[in-house]
């Protein structure tokens, strides 16, 4: 099975059916591609920075790619294991409950999905801020280099960078909006 038709599931239990066929019939071309990364820096731009903001970020870069384009953008939260180590991982069996109360003390990881693309907005300025001999700065340094800001990658690029993301939970509507808003009332938007 592929990583995008176990991800389509996951967006018709947050979303619909309708919601479903539009992510599984999207392909990003590059036109899409440039916006979104347009987008993604202009956020980056307007953040402080600093390591720990998954969550806040990749809700505003999707709440702008669904407002302002249109895009079938999605939150989604999950594990992220960089090279065959957990790196931000729940053992929290209901990650829906858990954005339904509060993400505070969720020890997972939320990447956006546009297509068959995974967006990474806050995995660089997490691995820069850990500390020299971790894996996960290890390897965003060696495949990535030092100064980067996000990546937008087909899901199998990603795999072959040794970074494997596990979706578990897509965030609904409302709860990007109160993500948001929390980062806003608290100054990390």
């Amino acid at each position: 099975m592929s990583p995008k038709t176990d991800l389509s599931r996951l967006i018709e239990a947050s979303y619909d059916v309708a919601e479903k066929t539009r992510f599984l019939s999207f392909e990003a071309a590059h036109l899409h591609l440039k916006q979104a990364a347009e987008l993604g820096s202009e956020i980056l731009g307007r953040s402080p920075i600093g390591p720990g903001a998954c969550t806040y970020l990749t809700a505003m870069w999707v709440a702008v790619l669904r407002d302002a384009l249109s895009f079938p953008a999605y939150c989604v939260a999950g594990d992220l294991c960089v090279r065959g180590r957990m790196a931000f991982g729940s053992t929290d069996s209901d990650v829906a409950q858990r954005f339904g109360v509060s993400c505070d003390a969720w020890d997972g990881h939320c990447w956006l999905v546009l297509g068959q693309y995974i967006g990474d907005i806050s995995v660089f300025r997490t691995a820069y801020a850990q500390p020299h001999s971790s894996n996960l700065r290890q390897a965003v340094l060696d495949e990535f280099g030092p100064g980067r800001g996000f990546f937008l990658l087909r899901y199998s690029d990603a795999l072959a960078a040794g970074f494997e993301y596990r979706p578990k939970y897509v965030v609904r509507e409302a709860e990007i909006t109160a993500l948001i808003n929390g980062a806003r009332a608290i100054g990390r938007l």
